[in-house]
């Protein structure tokens, strides 16, 4: 089976991190920008078939890296995580097209959401499950950097 390409976007390196554990599925392979302009320059350059970014960071937020992907005509499915999540973000999220918005308390489910966005773009018909108990992998990693 193909291996999927998936570009996280945040400034927290252990939430970078924590994408890749959570999702565990040989399948997807991960690449990892510290912000926005991080982000924008590695699209640029090369195909993904969904980008997971934070809204808030340093540099270049989210939500102007979201624009700037539009204008360059990258249409890469993006689901945005944000601790900050409010009705202002949720209405530029609609309005540039991003797949999701969900809050950073909910990446336990992150997997499920990057593979929802990659169907729903058309990049794939369907990715095996690993039956991995994500949720416990996720809560141990937070227990550990608090």
């Amino acid at each position: 089976m193909s291996q999927y390409k998936v570009l996280v976007v945040d400034d927290e390196q252990d939430i970078r991190e924590c994408m890749e554990m959570l999702v565990k599925d040989k399948h997807i392979s991960f690449t990892l920008a510290e912000d926005g302009q991080a982000g924008l320059d590695i699209l640029l350059q090369e195909k993904f078939d969904c980008v997971v970014s934070d809204i808030k960071m340093p540099r270049m937020d989210g939500i102007t890296m979201l624009k700037k992907m539009r204008a360059a005509h990258i249409h890469t499915p993006i689901i945005f995580i944000s601790a900050f999540a409010s009705e202002d973000f949720a209405h530029d999220v609609s309005v540039y097209g991003a797949a999701k918005m969900i809050h950073k308390l909910e990446l336990t489910q992150i997997k499920n959401h990057i593979l929802e966005a990659i169907k729903s773009a058309g990049e794939i018909k369907a990715l095996e499950s690993s039956g991995d108990d994500i949720a416990s992998d996720f809560l141990n990693l937070v227990n550990k950097t608090k």
